[in-house]
């Protein structure tokens, strides 16, 4: 981080589960604002929309610089306690009705599968 940028994970949870599909982005490359934009729409009767906090403490200003901003998506508050539920739901919202029938397995032993359940 270099001194004065913005630091803001809000669009985290969506980058790796869009970038697995067809939204122009690649492992490399973040997704495009309309991708974001599509996924927004479609979480929207799912997901909370969840506040942002901004970070303001001594010991964060030592280590990332007095001119940068730290923000935190509180993603904490959705029903699944994590923001697991936002990439799972993007995933699973993108499947064809055969790909949904032939069932959706979570490989997880934490967060990710208690979004996908």
């Amino acid at each position: 981080m270099t001194s004065g940028s913005r630091v803001d994970y809000t669009v985290a949870p969506l980058r790796d589960s869009i970038v697995t599909h067809d939204s122009g982005a690649t492992p490399l490359s973040p997704p495009k604002l309309p991708a974001i934009s599509d996924a927004l729409t479609r979480l929207a009767p799912y997901a909370r929309n969840t506040p942002i906090w901004d970070w303001r403490d001594s010991i964060l200003t030592t280590m990332v610089g007095p001119g940068t901003e730290v923000v935190l998506k509180l993603e904490l508050l959705q029903q699944s306690g994590s923001f697991k539920a936002r990439g799972a739901l993007t995933v699973m919202l993108s499947l064809t009705p055969a790909e949904l029938a032939r069932g959706v397995t979570a490989v997880s032993a934490g967060n990710h599968a208690a979004a996908v359940s």
